[in-house]
């Protein structure tokens, strides 16, 4: 009887644990079987235009992935990428985020440009970094 009534007060703890985290937890993280189409799907849903970008494709490209821009950027993705070109890190960044897969050899400092979400590395404008992390309510 004792351990009953523990286990009925360990269940309604997490009854209201679970409630008060779901406002909070409407969008499901990253995982190992998102794909990058899943992942710009759900992109899409923040405004969101995309483009996978890789040396084949865009071969004046030096940082390669799913590249993120507000869906109301009127330039094309030749020009978006053709702008990383030689500029400072404020304007090579502006309105850009750039996506790729964690991995066990990829190393990239926490800073405010970059953000990790479950299996993804997003990096780019600090302020879409933000928007991003807000979506997925991580830090």
């Amino acid at each position: 009887m004792k351990f009953l009534w523990i286990q009925l007060v360990l269940a309604g703890v997490a009854g209201i644990g679970v409630a008060l985290l779901a406002p909070w937890s409407s969008v499901a993280l990253p995982d190992k079987h998102w794909t990058n189409q899943r992942l710009a799907e759900e992109m899409a849903k923040l405004g969101y235009k995309s483009e996978w970008v890789d040396a084949e494709g865009y071969p004046e490209s030096w940082t390669q992935g799913l590249y993120l821009a507000r869906g109301d950027d009127a330039r094309s993705w030749a020009a978006i990428v053709g702008s990383r070109t030689r500029r400072d890190a404020e304007t090579l960044w502006r309105g850009l985020i750039v996506v790729t897969r964690v991995n066990r050899y990829f190393v990239l400092d926490r800073r405010p440009e970059s953000l990790r979400v479950g299996t993804f590395w997003f990096y780019g404008d600090p302020a879409e970094i933000a928007r991003i992390a807000r979506h997925f309510a991580v830090e």
